[in-house]
């Protein structure tokens, strides 16, 4: 097992809280986001000494149970027995309203549709039990359906919900539609987690034959996979940006990963033709499904993200930890993280040559190790996985808030851009 923290160690940063709070997952599929979500959120409860305060709900059998338990964090999941995500969600609730009223629901990050018309149906009795119900919101597609956007309005009709989001970018979305905002939660990286950016591992092997011709290696992320969501601008962008880079004979080579289900096969496709019209087809790998951006750090040049949809940042989060730079979009959750110190760092995504002399700029610029330690400093200060769960506890509620400070900064920053 990976991973693995141990309900009965780490009490250093243990919380008094005698409540509970009940997650129920918008998808137990294989999904990079909503396990790293899930695995954040219960290391840190084990790291408070908490983890009898916290019970995830899975579907039984699925990816995501599996990779739970792989990780060692079965020990506050609840396991329900069922074939299909509606009858997932209909028991999961079913089971919930069996446990005490002061107990918090959180629902993470809800996308299907079945779910929200499923929730419309048990609302009256969540409402009559005075439960608090949560809903954290860490992207933006929810809201890009309005089939889906009146579903969300009719739940949250008869639940008297609050609001959870990853950033600021994605609480500005939503404002719209809710003004029941309770905090913040940029996502947290453990600094022992193994983003060790040494050399002492075997090259991997789908970029062996790259790295042993001395190219460099530009790591590419994609969650997105369809031309509707933004993938295909960004990935296309991807063209002009290798073929100027080597027109100035710089010798770079595109490593795409998608942590999710991966990068739609028709706009790989595209992309391969286009670099073999141009000569440039050995200038891209796509790296298997599902694989771990931890993996390729080592190796790794430079990070570019180039959605400029992204809504939380987290893999700037989790590259500066690793030592590696990033260039990333100027808009969503990317720009938003990098704001903080590298802004330089960020770029129109559109402006593929842009991108390009930014990559060029940062791997000359003899300050751009220090501008890692500023990025590295700056996750620290937002806390360890510990203080991660903590902060949730203190929204929901399970644990005096000592400090609002950080949820008012918050609120007036949303107002300031709704200005």
């Amino acid at each position: 097992m990976k991973n693995c923290v141990s309900p009965r160690k780490r009490h250093r940063n243990q919380v008094l809280c005698t409540s509970k709070l009940l997650v129920i997952p918008g998808r137990c599929e294989s999904s990079g986001d909503t396990l790293a979500f899930l695995t954040s959120l219960l290391e840190g409860f084990a790291q408070c000494g908490a983890v009898q305060q916290i019970c995830v709900l899975v579907q039984a059998g699925s990816p995501l149970e599996q990779e739970l338990a792989d990780a060692g964090l079965l020990f506050s999941v609840q396991s329900i027995p069922v074939r299909s995500a509606s009858q997932f969600l209909t028991h999961a609730l079913q089971w919930v309203n069996q446990q005490p009223a002061e107990w918090p629901l959180l629902l993470d990050n809800w996308r299907p549709s079945v779910l929200w018309s499923t929730l419309i149906l048990a609302a009256p009795r969540l409402c009559w039990s005075n439960r608090q119900v949560y809903h954290f919101y860490r992207d933006t597609a929810l809201l890009q359906n309005p089939g889906l956007l009146l579903l969300q309005k009719l739940a949250f009709l008869y639940l008297a919900h609050h609001t959870i989001c990853s950033s600021y970018f994605t609480a500005w979305h939503i404002a719209r539609f809710t003004k029941n905002l309770r905090g913040i939660l940029y996502p947290p990286v453990e600094n022992d987690r193994g983003f060790n950016p040494s050399r002492s591992h075997e090259i991997p092997e789908p970029l062996a034959t790259a790295i042993r011709t001395g190219a460099k290696i530009i790591l590419a992320p994609y969650r997105c996979k369809t031309a509707q969501s933004g993938t295909d601008q960004s990935l296309m962008a991807l063209i002009p940006m290798i073929v100027y880079l080597h027109s100035q004979g710089h010798s770079y080579h595109i490593a795409l990963i998608s942590e999710d289900e991966g990068i739609t096969p028709g706009l790989v496709r595209k992309l391969r033709e286009r670099l073999k019209q141009i000569g440039g087809g050995t200038w891209v790998t796509v790296l298997p499904s599902g694989a771990r951006m931890s993996d390729y750090y080592s190796y790794t040049e430079v990070v570019v993200a180039l959605s400029p949809q992204e809504p939380c940042g987290r893999v700037v989060v989790e590259a500066i930890t690793a030592g590696v730079p990033v260039v990333g979009s100027q808009t969503g959750g990317i720009g938003e993280i990098l704001s903080h110190f590298a802004p330089e760092w960020s770029v129109d995504a559109t402006d593929p040559i842009v991108v390009a002399e930014t990559i060029l700029h940062l791997n000359a610029d003899l300050n751009t190790p220090q501008k890692l330690v500023c990025g590295q400093e700056w996750i620290r200060m937002q806390g360890t996985l510990a203080d991660y769960a903590r902060k949730m506890m203190m929204i929901t509620k399970m644990i005096p808030d000592s400090s609002r400070q950080w949820v008012r900064q918050g609120q007036a920053t949303l107002s300031a851009s709704s200005n």
